[in-house]
């Protein structure tokens, strides 16, 4: 699949990177989704205590209109609460940010409890978070307070969250994409200079020794080839200068051979050696 070492190199480290950029991105996103949902879950916990406290003066003394100034206008201030109810005893409501829906029985929406205390229950609905809370006055129970805030909010801050992390992700492979490439150079430029090396060895075409890039084992093996290559170096000079003194030995003997066989032939006739 992968032809060259640097593409090799290339491919796993930014493969590592990716996984771990990744893995930050899906950890980084569910903890920032669970504190923003702790944020807002508590800011509009209190801002039930307060409405309760509001409302239980006005439930008190039957101030029907002070209970509807007291949730249209947290409902104003409060663009992700979806709607207001303040029922009695019986959930009959008494007040609602519906005004349609005033008089009649108020139905809990289906949903599973996230908060369960003695004055506070936060359930998770569908869309959003109901948060009930007792309507109190000198210790006795008036009713309640049913507060829901839809997930608007939480969405677009999760929206937000993710778009920043994504950027942020998405320049940290671009840098790490940039540092694979540079190491993998770092890495394979000694490799590929040996390769030159003993192609070069190979036809005879060494013009002298590599350079060390660095000190680690490519470096200590680049030292050893250019030791390897001079000890070739001499091996090969000495056996050159052995063939020549052979052979200038050898016709020596061969002209010495021809000079004594010359003697033999022609001294017994008598004529003269030239």
């Amino acid at each position: 699949m992968f032809k060259t070492i640097k593409a090799k190199v290339f491919f796993f480290v930014f493969l590592l990177v990716s996984g771990t950029a990744l893995l930050f991105y899906l950890f980084t996103t569910d903890v920032m989704r669970k504190h923003l949902l702790k944020e807002i879950l508590q800011r509009t916990e209190l801002l039930a205590r307060s409405i309760s406290a509001s409302a239980s003066y006005h439930f008190i003394s039957k101030d029907m209109l002070g209970l509807d100034h007291t949730i249209f206008h947290a409902k104003e201030k409060h663009p992700d609460i979806e709607s207001i109810a303040l029922v009695d005893k019986n959930w009959n409501i008494l007040a609602h940010t519906e005004i349609e829906k005033n008089g009649m029985r108020f139905i809990k929406s289906p949903g599973n409890d996230v908060k369960h205390t003695e004055d506070l229950i936060i359930r998770k609905v569908e869309n959003g978070y109901e948060i009930t809370s007792p309507l109190t006055f000198a210790n006795q129970n008036l009713g309640y307070l049913v507060l829901k805030i839809n997930d608007s909010s939480i969405l677009a801050a999760e929206k937000r969250m993710k778009r920043n992390i994504l950027i942020i992700g998405t320049v940290i492979l671009v840098f790490a994409g940039a540092v694979t490439i540079a190491l993998s150079t770092i890495i394979t430029r000694p490799v590929n200079t040996l390769i030159k090396g003993i192609e070069a060895l190979r036809y005879n075409e060494v013009e002298g020794p590599l350079p060390v890039y660095s000190t680690d084992e490519l470096g200590k093996l680049t030292q050893h080839f250019n030791e390897l290559v001079n000890t070739i170096t001499i091996q090969q000079e000495s056996i050159k200068h052995y063939a020549i003194k052979l052979e200038e030995s050898f016709i020596s003997t061969v002209k010495s051979w021809l000079q004594q066989l010359m003697q033999e032939i022609l001294l017994p006739w008598g004529i003269p050696q030239g």
